[in-house]
């Protein structure tokens, strides 16, 4: 593993560009070939520890400035998005406070709250904890992917735009997580982004046109 990280590109960069995580790169990369992060827009990150993902929606659209918001619900000052849009990056693990982004600690389920704004992008790059064991992994996985299908349904704009990663390995839940997504969107494309470790099953749904 150590050997693998001291020979990854991406980790490089991500030091050169003092990014927060190596996965900046993949969000980077996607974006720039569905161009889906535009300034004014409403970006939820789900899952969003350490950051490396708001950060890169926020250079992507200008986003609003900065504060932070626990477990009890924002003042409605911090829920109300600027001409610029705002981005809400929220997790249950801590992070460091990001310069023009919401900071939300706690489940992504807190911002199905009537103060928070419908959001243009929904965003994610959760995963489970792997186990080895495949039942438990896709049941973990089968997890996450019906928080963010719930998310989805309750803060998604029509017209709006998720991303979220699944893994292609697993025949089953890379099939139910398209199909799922077919049935609400527009368009949904399969994308594997080069920053992402050619030796991983990971991969991207981009699901444009929320019905």
């Amino acid at each position: 593993w150590l050997e693998r990280r001291q020979g990854d590109p991406y980790v490089r960069l991500s030091k050169v560009h003092a990014t927060r995580s190596r996965a900046s790169f993949k969000l980077d990369q996607l974006q720039q070939r569905y161009k889906f992060l535009r300034p004014g827009h409403v970006v939820y990150d789900l899952g969003a520890a350490p950051g490396g993902w708001a950060e890169v929606a926020k250079r992507y659209r200008a986003a609003a400035v900065s504060s932070s918001a626990s477990l009890a619900p924002s003042p409605d000052a911090v829920l109300t998005p600027t001409a610029r849009g705002a981005i809400y990056a929220v997790d249950l693990c801590t992070m460091d406070p990001i310069l023009g982004v919401h900071v939300v600690h706690g489940d992504a389920r807190l911002l199905k709250d009537a103060r928070y704004p419908m959001a243009d992008v929904v965003l994610s790059d959760m995963a489970p904890s792997f186990t080895g064991h495949e039942n438990i992994d896709m049941t973990n996985a089968n997890a996450i992917a019906d928080l963010v299908i719930e998310m989805v349904d309750a803060k998604l704009k029509r017209g709006g735009t998720l991303v979220h990663k699944f893994f292609a390995g697993q025949v089953a839940e890379s099939q139910r997580d398209e199909a799922h997504q077919a049935a609400r969107f527009g368009r949904v494309m399969i994308a594997k982004p080069h920053a992402s470790r050619s030796q991983s099953s990971e991969a991207y749904l981009v699901c444009r046109k929320f019905r």
